[in-house]
């Protein structure tokens, strides 16, 4: 996770596999404002199983009677019983249900988490931001973070997005990785409809946008997306699309894909 590299901690050993890096491509900012482009991050919601709270008809959709109707009824009534707790105790579990082969706690629940990792001209790491408390924001309040989101989105928006405002940006601040990750529990692999984009903020035009798609025999559970730098005033960005497993030392990952640009 990001808080590894806020503490400058990294992994001995890297596992990755390299999926191809684009060529260097002129990022368009809208001159206006801040301007200010955007990482956005989304992917699917769960589908969840819906708890029913009902007893069965005694006839069936065809007007048969069910002969052993009045042996299931106690069952059938003891079950409303206990749903019904659920549903003063735990609404959300009510209101979700319980997803087939998971745990009560892990039901369905897909989570992925985008981070901005930034470095200078030396690729030096100068700070990181992600969804981790305490790491919303930079010291200079011009790369920040939208805030951790659990819960994919139905619809096209971003769930997750990172923004950096060009205008007044450190000097030193030359090289932004944008990294995604799962929670541990589900792969990319498994997570439903993952998308990631890089933007203009301003005008929402996409430079960039990938389906997180991992190869078939590959456990990933990390995604560097892009690369975004800048020369002067001019910004450029490049297509990394490299997967990682589970806890991948991410200082140590992304200094190799530099000296491989």
């Amino acid at each position: 996770m990001a808080g590894e590299a806020a503490k400058v901690i990294e992994a001995e050993t890297v596992h990755s596999h390299f999926a191809g890096k684009g060529p260097a491509q002129p990022l368009k900012i809208d001159p206006a404002g801040e301007r200010r482009f955007v990482v956005g991050l989304s992917w699917g919601p769960t589908q969840f199983r819906k708890l029913r709270v009902h007893v069965p008809q005694l006839k069936d959709e065809n007007g048969h009677y069910d002969v052993f109707y009045f042996f299931k009824l106690p069952f059938h009534l003891f079950r409303i019983f206990v749903l019904s707790l659920i549903r003063l105790g735990a609404p959300d579990l009510y209101r979700r249900g319980v997803d087939d082969g998971k745990d009560v706690e892990d039901a369905g629940r897909y989570d992925l988490d985008l981070s901005c990792y930034v470095f200078d001209g030396h690729m030096n790491l100068k700070c990181v931001i992600g969804p981790e408390e305490g790491n919303y924001a930079d010291t200079s309040k011009k790369v920040y973070h939208s805030g951790d989101q659990i819960h994919g989105s139905a619809g096209s928006s971003d769930v997750e997005q990172a923004f950096v405002e060009t205008r007044g940006l450190p000097d030193d601040y030359v090289h932004f990785y944008f990294v995604v990750e799962t929670d541990g529990r589900y792969s990319l692999s498994e997570t439903p409809n993952a998308t990631v984009r890089l933007a203009c903020s301003r005008t929402n035009k996409n430079a960039l946008l990938k389906t997180i798609a991992p190869p078939a025999d590959s456990h990933a559970h990390g995604y560097v997306f892009a690369h975004v730098f800048r020369d002067g005033d001019n910004w450029s960005f490049r297509d990394v699309s490299e997967f990682a497993e589970f806890n991948a030392g991410w200082i140590k990952t992304l200094k190799q894909i530099s000296h491989r640009a």
